[in-house]
């Protein structure tokens, strides 16, 4: 579809996709999810500017997920832990609430939950 509009797949597996179009055209990364978590996903979104973009709680679990991912670069996972920061820090997100505490711990394991404790602590 994204072929449509210029745009080629130069990297895929089995999680991740990403395009690039023509010079000056924005890369397009995607993240691949099932029905269940593409559901949860929407369900917990905000429409911005009439983009619907998932919650910054869902960001940071997706932004985990991808850092655990076995096909990812070891770069880009440090970028992904820099955006963590970032949207923690943009949206005031508490890890030792229960509910986000639980989500770090599903997409990152115990030891994501305590370095993200560790950032906010700076």
């Amino acid at each position: 579809m994204l072929g449509r509009y210029g745009y080629r797949c130069f990297s895929g597996g089995n999680a991740f996709a990403q395009f690039e179009g023509e010079i000056g055209s924005p890369r397009i990364d995607l993240m691949l999810v099932d029905d269940a978590t593409f559901a949860k996903l929407r369900a917990d979104s905000a429409v911005t500017q009439g983009k619907r973009t998932p919650s910054p709680q869902h960001m940071v679990a997706l932004k985990l997920h991808a850092s655990r991912s076995s096909d990812r670069d070891p770069q880009k996972a440090g970028q992904d832990w820099l955006d963590i920061r970032k949207l923690i820090e943009l949206h005031g997100l508490d890890p030792s609430e229960e509910t986000f505490a639980a989500l770090i711990r599903r997409y990152g394991g115990d030891e994501a939950l305590e370095r993200i404790r560790q950032m906010c602590q700076h």
